[in-house]
């Protein structure tokens, strides 16, 4: 059991994709159900987004802010959650591993904030962990507008 709250964010507007990402399905199983069941591991397990769908029937709670980006889905994690550490997961990443999860948190130390890899050349903000000590600071940067 990893002591963290793993967050599954299924916010955005798919525009580019057309429909609901995490309601397409991958060898028949709707890819919010195989993100759900990457992260079996965690101590706590919740969707975040705008508005719950009456299909979820996992624990659900919307954006605390009312604006469409990733630090909103981080804030109301961080918010809303019972352990030191969160996961903040797209649901965008369908083929996620628990084996990621560890091989990230193997860089855990306790000086250490956040836990974000790269892939590609690219930050992957929506698949990291983040310490709840940051959230002052967080709630600072959202109030000036970054």
């Amino acid at each position: 059991m990893i002591s963290a709250s793993a967050f599954i964010l299924i916010g955005g507007n798919s525009k580019r994709f057309g429909s609901p990402k995490w309601e397409e399905k991958i060898q028949g199983q709707p890819i919010l159900d195989r993100i759900w069941h990457a992260c079996d591991m965690f101590e706590n397990r919740v969707i975040v987004g705008k508005e719950k769908s009456n299909s979820i029937s996992y624990p659900f709670i919307s954006d605390e802010l009312d604006f469409n980006a990733p630090i909103n889905g981080l804030y109301t994690s961080l918010k809303n959650s019972t352990t030191d550490w969160v996961l903040l997961l797209s649901c965008d990443l369908p083929l996620i591993t628990p084996n990621i999860f560890e091989q990230l948190l193997e860089s855990k130390t306790k000086n250490i904030d956040a836990i974000i890899p790269k892939a590609n050349v690219k930050t992957q903000v929506t698949c990291g962990f983040y310490h709840n000590r940051i959230l002052p600071t967080l709630e600072i940067e959202i109030q000036k507008g970054n």
